[in-house]
């Protein structure tokens, strides 16, 4: 696991976990999981990943999705800005709880 660059307890508690099959994205304040990559691969998983902060937010998602005896295929996805600043609206907003409306407290 590996913690996003922008990591607040609080505000981004984001980490990126690698599996066997998948690369995720873990809120570890709300305990919850997203998946980010996912691909039936089981013969040696996700284990060279790698985070490289840009700054301001942004961050490149780095993994080998291949290896050979002489060739490697790496893959790279790049995240802006806009990408940390919707976690930290989901962080904000998945605390929150829908209030019973008139009728369900009328019936209840």
């Amino acid at each position: 696991m590996v913690p996003l660059p922008t990591y607040d307890p609080m505000e981004c508690p984001f980490f990126v976990a690698r599996g066997s099959k998948r690369v995720s994205l873990l809120d570890v304040r709300n305990r919850r999981t997203y998946t980010l990559y996912e691909d039936d691969n089981n013969k040696w998983g996700y284990n060279k990943v790698s985070i490289m902060d840009r700054g301001q937010g942004r961050f490149n998602l780095l993994y080998v999705a291949n290896e050979g005896a002489t060739d490697q295929v790496v893959k790279r996805f790049d995240f802006p800005n806009i990408f940390e600043e919707g976690l930290r609206k989901i962080v904000n907003l998945s605390h929150k709880v829908d209030e019973p409306g008139f009728f369900t407290k009328l019936f209840s």
